[in-house]
């Protein structure tokens, strides 16, 4: 088996102590504030998060619908390949949310925020696009969709 690259040791060491750090904090608070001020600061926040999850996804919704209506059978693949980023990412959002603890909590309610979430899908966006680029295919072919639409230059 090959050595793990720094970055990989990194994202394994995170992948372990994230939920041990998440379980941690509700720990603590329990601890100073008691355990149904700990219980409902989650309650509160998964509850609230999921709901502003919510609106996020009925307004991709809305958003698919008008471009459905303005072009048909015909969408833009930018446009389907930005979209689903966006999509990612709330549902990464909510998955952190339906995770118990605050630390998680805390990092789903910053994919929440408008200008982070849309860095967060522009970055999942721009990435597929140089990996099509690269592979001089264009991101319909990449994503295996065939041609419907224009591509990107």
């Amino acid at each position: 088996m090959p050595p793990l690259s720094p970055r990989r040791f990194f994202n394994l060491v995170l992948l372990v102590l994230f939920p041990v750090l998440d379980v941690a904090t509700i720990l603590a608070i329990a601890h100073f504030f008691g355990i149904i001020i700990a219980l409902g600061i989650v309650a509160v926040s998964t509850i609230l998060g999921l709901l502003a999850c919510r609106v996020r996804l009925r307004k991709l919704a809305a958003d698919a619908e008008a471009w459905r209506e303005r072009y048909g059978e015909k969408v833009p693949n930018d446009y389907m390949v930005f979209q689903g980023s966006q999509l990612f990412v709330s549902f990464l959002a909510m998955f952190f949310f339906l995770f118990p603890g605050l630390l998680s909590d805390l990092f789903a309610f910053l994919l929440t925020i408008p200008a982070l979430r849309k860095d967060a899908g522009d970055r999942l966006f721009f990435a597929l696009r140089a990996k099509a680029r690269q592979e001089g295919k264009t991101m319909s072919e990449l994503l295996g969709r065939g041609r419907c639409g224009p591509n990107p230059p």
